[in-house]
């Protein structure tokens, strides 16, 4: 019995003396332990905090704590991937397109997909999309670049014999955009070689303006040869436009060919009257292929109001021509300056006036000056000043009312009021 009471006495005492030992390794519920350090015996704890809350370390000198997690508590190498971010509807982008600071939201997209579609962020309500935004390819505007980008994605300049995106579709849309909006526009062409293997596309009311006719150059491969590089009908009433400041040059590839480096052409209502060219250069590239005409101005077709009208052409060179260099037939009111045909071949080193041979058919009122040509050949013809130099002066009695002064051979004689002066 003795024995019994001193070894429940012990025990008493043991666990009394244990008992400040073992709640030192106590924490409370939903807690979490931390160390005290070496030299000390038990933990102390971290409160459980906000639910969703994390364990965030407070630095080396301090208890970590439950507390929000902010950025700069993220380092680049625990950053969430992307594949691990809520699922989105199609077409949308995380944005907040209010004007207070928001939560992101999934924005939808607006359908942005045509080639004149441009997509814009409005302030304060989110994306959009514009039309005819870009200020290079407008409804009036259509930079040659800018549309081939469009276009024909992954084009390139023309560099070597038959290289180079054609420029046909992006030309052509282009003039297509100005159809629908008001008719008539400017195509810009920018510096550099630009491969052109679609013919007659027509520019009526239309300018195309490059950068220089030794900078803008159109290397044209007619489909067999055949048509005209650059081409103004005046079709359903929209005249004027024209061309400054590009070069046309066949690609070696051609050959001997019919094809027109530019043509001026209308039908019996209507006509490319109002019609500008300046700073033109027409050629072949190494002079190995050939232009059936340089360029033709023919108002032919009609004879009420008569003829294609009113028209300035200055600064041009015509190179590699073999049926005319140019030819001006039942055209009105015209001046021309500056305008020579060179090492071309036959009658294509020519320049020509003439008409049907009746006074609404005929090239009436032209004043030209500074050609240089072969022959200069005036037949059908009225009113005509010109001057110039070349090898010879062509003319006969249906050229009238005229004064021609010009330094080369006089063959044939001219009609009633008409005066060649040849030395």
């Amino acid at each position: 019995m003795k024995i019994f009471s001193r070894t429940v006495l012990a025990a008493a005492f043991v666990i009394a003396a244990l008992a400040p030992a073992l709640a030192q390794w106590q924490v409370p519920n939903y807690a979490v332990p931390i160390g005290r350090g070496a030299a000390s015996q038990g933990f102390k704890f971290a409160a459980p905090g906000t639910a969703a809350f994390p364990l965030v370390s407070n630095g080396a000198a301090a208890d970590p704590t439950f507390q929000a997690l902010v950025n700069a508590g993220i380092s680049p190498s625990a950053a969430i991937a992307l594949t691990k971010l809520a699922n989105q509807n199609a077409n949308t982008v995380v944005a907040n397109g209010t004007n207070t600071a928001a939560p992101p939201v999934a924005f939808p997209m607006p359908s942005c997909s045509t080639s004149t579609s441009v997509l814009q962020w409005l302030t304060n309500t989110g994306f959009q999309c514009a039309t005819n935004a870009n200020p290079q390819t407008s409804a009036t505007i259509c930079n040659l670049k800018d549309q081939m980008d469009i276009t024909s994605p992954g084009w390139v300049y023309y560099t070597t014999p038959g290289s180079g995106t054609n420029i046909g579709p992006a030309l052509s849309a282009c003039m297509a955009t100005f159809a629908a909006n008001q008719g008539r526009g400017t195509i810009v062409v920018p510096a550099g070689a630009w491969a052109l293997s679609t013919s007659n596309i027509d520019f009526a009311g239309s300018y195309i303006i490059g950068q220089g006719s030794q900078a803008s150059v159109i290397v044209f491969r007619p489909p067999g040869g055949v048509g005209a590089a650059l081409k103004w009908s005046g079709a359903g009433g929209y005249t004027g436009g024209g061309v400054k400041g590009v070069a046309i040059s066949l690609d070696s590839t051609v050959g001997a060919s019919t094809a027109i480096g530019l043509l001026f052409q209308g039908n019996a209502t209507y006509q490319p009257d109002q019609i500008e060219v300046d700073d033109i250069y027409i050629t072949s590239i190494g002079g190995v292929s050939t232009w059936y005409s340089g360029a033709v101005f023919d108002g032919s077709a009609r004879t009420a109001p008569q003829g294609m009208r009113v028209g300035m052409v200055s600064n041009v060179q015509i190179f590699s021509a073999t049926n005319t260099g140019v030819s001006f037939n039942n055209v009105v009111q015209y001046t021309i300056s500056n305008l020579g045909v060179y090492t071309s071949t036959g009658t294509g080193r020519n320049i020509y006036f003439a008409g049907g041979g009746s006074p609404t058919t005929n090239t009436i009122q032209v004043v030209a000056d500074g050609l240089i040509t072969n022959d200069l050949n005036i037949t059908n013809s009225s009113r005509i000043f010109a001057r110039g130099w070349g090898t010879s002066v062509s003319v006969d009695a249906t050229a009238t009312n005229s004064r021609v002064e010009f330094d080369g051979a006089l063959i044939g004689v001219c009609g009633a009021s008409c005066t060649v002066t040849a030395f």
